[in-house]
């Protein structure tokens, strides 16, 4: 993916190098839904700053409560597995990516059932049982919403909105009924600051099922992640990447890595979070599945 310089400095901490063969794409501080972004030959946006995190590890949480369409446990297990399947990958070379989670604390707040509205707590993962306040109820299996700096990209807040009003999402292996288990990881890719991808077999297709093969293998294969999804998240969260007060240990440690260009791939790093600490904030709605 080709990226403006101003895009390069800003996510040098989490984005090395990304394999030109690839077609994921990068959520970025440019909305398409509002405003004339450039594309490339993948249909990515490169106008803007991408979304980026710079503590580790991401956490998630619960809103406290029932379900009254699915087993609370067996649900919260299908999500569980989701965000995990992202952190579990191994990259070229052996090593683990450096994508972590944290379970948090449960919320006892849910979310207004109003659109464009914010939870009071963050990084929450809601059910909506009780109706579904976006557009395409029919059509929308869940939500995502990151906000993040205008100028930044770090993201200050992101949650999940699972539609359990128009849709039964099931838990099982079994086929027939929409799987939460691969909802969620398409959701969740979003979470990590992915967009969707033009390869028909990704997780982060933009339509479930619609294209290529990956459901017509039933919905354990469904869950899986595709090349493209591997190489996205071994792009964005390298094993030797270092977060938050670690970063600048974590930078020269990094270039020693790297090799000859080592020095130049710190510098960058040292502009991002200068980059990183102006901007006010910008309220993202998450792409929908």
């Amino acid at each position: 993916m080709r990226l403006a310089l101003r895009t390069v400095l800003a996510a040098a901490l989490l984005l090395c190098t990304e394999a030109s063969a690839s077609a994921f794409c990068r959520t970025t501080t440019c909305n398409p839904g509002k405003e004339a972004c450039q594309v490339d030959e993948k249909k990515c946006v490169i106008d803007g700053v991408p979304a980026r995190w710079t503590k580790m590890p991401l956490v998630f949480r619960f809103k406290r409560g029932g379900l009254s369409t699915l087993v609370r446990e067996e649900a919260r297990a299908a999500v569980r597995a989701a965000f995990y399947r992202w952190s579990d990958v191994v990259c070229p070379g052996g090593q683990r990516t450096s994508l972590r989670f944290v379970e948090g604390e449960e919320i006892d707040d849910d979310k207004p059932l109003e659109p464009g509205a914010r939870a009071r707590e963050r990084y929450g993962i809601f059910f909506r049982d009780l109706g579904w306040p976006h557009k395409d109820a029919d059509r929308t299996y869940a939500l995502t919403t990151l906000d993040f700096g205008t100028r930044s990209g770090i993201v200050t807040y992101a949650d999940i909105e699972l539609n359990t009003t128009a849709h039964t999402l099931s838990t099982g292996d079994s086929d027939g009924d929409v799987d939460l288990q691969t909802v969620a990881t398409h959701e969740v890719g979003h979470y990590i600051g992915l967009a969707h991808s033009v390869e028909e077999n990704s997780i982060m297709a933009e339509a479930l099922c619609e294209g290529g093969d990956r459901c017509a293998r039933g919905k354990v294969a469904a869950r899986r992640l595709a090349q493209d999804d591997l190489d996205a998240v071994c792009a964005l969260y390298p094993s030797w990447a270092t977060y938050g007060d670690d970063a600048p240990q974590g930078c020269a440690a990094a270039a020693r890595r790297r090799g000859p260009d080592g020095e130049e791939w710190c510098v960058a790093a040292a502009l991002s979070v200068i980059i990183g600490a102006v901007g006010a904030l910008r309220r993202r709605r998450g792409a929908r599945w």
